[in-house]
């Protein structure tokens, strides 16, 4: 004759014990690894708590319209300095043989940030002499939106080494962002780094060029040129003509997430291995009941 399964009831089974006894301690520690050893794992194999984060934006950059050119000669003791600072105006003026200053930037995407910024000079040389390097310091400020608002006050520092009798020299390169340490977000916008390393006021020993780079060395971020493309071209002039063309493409910048972003990423590994290991305890306690493990009272009801 065939049997059939007509009907099925789940019977379930409650443990009890004495609270001072094996088998709460057991379920407490049970319940203690559940709860503490997927954040082990997860906190272990890294990437659980986010130290920092990285996203690509094109800062807003901004031109402030000051400048210092200084170009050396064979002859050492006659340099060209070109600077907007009153300081070299002031002390400097004859050694400024710049004769033309040209700075144009182009939004090339219309999307209202410049994408592209060109400077020229245009200088008179010493009859016979030869360049035999180019400084060139633009102070910029830089504006972030994302992940959060945050203003910098940066200096490009570009140096180059001429050929010998190059009367024209023309530098193309690309925006380079570097940090040491990301960027902090509080509440209401970064501007721990909205100082210049060039000042109006400073003692005169702040304007040597070997000081501003020596303060521009120590900054916890720093701008530089890549992809540095240069082509020299001799003439007849008299003159000289140092031009630079810098592009701004989307910048890698590091900032440290706030707690809700860490969050975020955080609890869905957790809850991962939470499951996980979850199982394994359960199964874990049913063994060690099921087979008397420890000293308990079952009672059994549908």
């Amino acid at each position: 004759m065939v049997v059939l399964e007509v009907h099925t009831e789940c019977i379930k089974t409650k443990y009890k014990a004495f609270l001072l006894s094996k088998a709460t301690l057991v379920i407490l520690i049970c319940n203690l690894i559940t709860i503490v050893l997927p954040f082990v794992l997860a906190y272990n194999t890294g990437g659980f708590w986010l130290k920092q984060d990285v996203i690509y934006e094109q800062p807003e950059i901004q031109f402030k319209g000051q400048y210092l050119l200084v170009v050396t000669f064979d002859d050492p003791d006659k340099p060209i300095v070109c600077g907007s600072f009153s300081f070299y105006k002031d002390n400097l003026n004859y050694l400024d043989k710049c004769t033309m200053i040209q700075v144009s930037d182009s939004d090339e995407d219309n999307d209202g940030k410049t994408d592209k910024l060109e400077i020229n000079f245009k200088t008179d040389i010493y009859k016979n002499a030869i360049m035999s390097s180019i400084y060139l310091v633009i102070p910029l400020k830089l504006k972030l939106n994302t992940p959060c608002l945050c203003y910098i006050e940066t200096t490009l520092i570009h140096q180059q080494l001429p050929i010998k009798k190059a009367t024209n020299i023309n530098v193309f390169a690309d925006f380079k962002l570097k940090q040491l340490d990301p960027i902090k977000c509080p509440k209401y916008g970064s501007i721990q780094y909205d100082h210049s390393i060039i000042n109006e006021g400073l003692s005169p020993d702040f304007y040597e060029l070997h000081k501003i780079i020596e303060k521009y060395s120590e900054a916890r971020v720093k701008v530089t040129l890549e992809n540095v493309l240069t082509s020299y071209i001799s003439t007849e002039e008299s003159g000289a003509i140092i031009s630079l063309k810098i592009k701004y493409p989307k910048q890698k910048i590091y900032y440290k997430p706030s707690f809700w972003h860490i969050i975020k990423y955080a609890w869905i590994q957790y809850l991962a291995l939470y499951i996980v290991i979850s199982w394994i305890i359960h199964q874990i306690k049913n063994y060690i009941f099921n087979n008397n493990l420890v000293l308990i009272y079952k009672d059994k009801y549908k």
